[in-house]
């Protein structure tokens, strides 16, 4: 590779990465916002300061690694839109979904997933094929095979080890829209979390986070756009959010201690 021709795919690299870092910037922001700001906004920002150090480094395999982490987002949203946008906005051209296409056509071929690997391109594949609303047949052959591999995975995986929430309550907004949940989480009985989360159909975040379980904590609507909390000053918060905004709904987080 000439000095000209690593420039340029230096510069692709960076080009491609920055414009995707505010893609899904944009694509969160939305969706949702938590106390008006978007999440994973400074891991982004950290990940473009880091990709203008490397361009300037001529650091090819840290940009490579960048780009991999990048472009999780967009592949893991099944978002047929992405590669125009990148033309369009850098000239560039790129197909996320190239190589699950491949992948995906080998797992019907083979009809079997055999690996977590596969599992998770199948799983990409199906979300994206469904918001395009194509090929009903491929999305039921690769659903049947997922299930498949689904239920022989969890025959043989230990979850001892893992968070396991369970749900205290659960309430629906007067407007249908969201959901307020409270639950708890636990490791081997030896740490313990209470959070209230609130999901929308495309998402969701926590609102509230306090270390231990088996805790007087009550959460409620009061109007389409008010969430009360009612919790005890001793309890340690681990976070706490004052608002929470879904497009264009804005929903105040009232909290209240005794």
């Amino acid at each position: 590779m000439t000095l000209e021709t690593n420039q340029e795919e230096l510069k692709r690299l960076k080009n491609i990465i920055l414009a995707t870092i505010d893609y899904s910037l944009q694509k969160s922001a939305d969706i949702i916002k938590i106390d008006g700001r978007v999440p994973g906004e400074s891991y982004y920002q950290e990940l473009k300061q880091s990709t203008k150090y490397h361009f300037k480094q001529k650091n090819f395999a840290k940009l490579q690694q960048i780009l991999s982490k990048v472009l999780e987002t967009p592949v893991a949203r099944g978002d047929g839109s992405f590669d125009n946008y990148i033309k369009e906005k850098t000239g560039y051209e790129i197909s996320i979904f190239k190589n699950i296409e491949e992948n995906t056509d080998k797992i019907i071929k083979q009809n079997k997933i055999e690996n977590e690997e596969e599992f998770y391109d199948a799983a990409r594949m199906i979300h994206k094929l469904k918001q395009e609303y194509a090929d009903e047949d491929k999305i039921n052959v690769l659903d049947n095979l997922c299930r498949d591999f689904a239920k022989l995975i969890n025959k043989t995986k230990i979850l001892d080890d893992k968070y396991i929430p369970k749900e205290l309550s659960h309430i629906q907004s007067p407007n249908k829209k969201y959901r307020l949940i409270v639950s708890e989480s636990e490791q081997n009985g030896e740490y313990g979390v209470t959070s209230v989360c609130v999901t929308s159909k495309n998402g969701g975040a926590s609102i509230y986070d306090v270390e231990r379980i088996n805790l007087d904590i009550k959460a409620y609507w009061e109007g389409d756009n008010t969430i009360i909390i009612e919790s005890k000053k001793e309890y340690k918060a681990l976070s706490r959010r004052n608002q929470i905004q879904f497009g264009n709904d804005v929903i105040d987080v009232n909290l209240i201690e005794d």
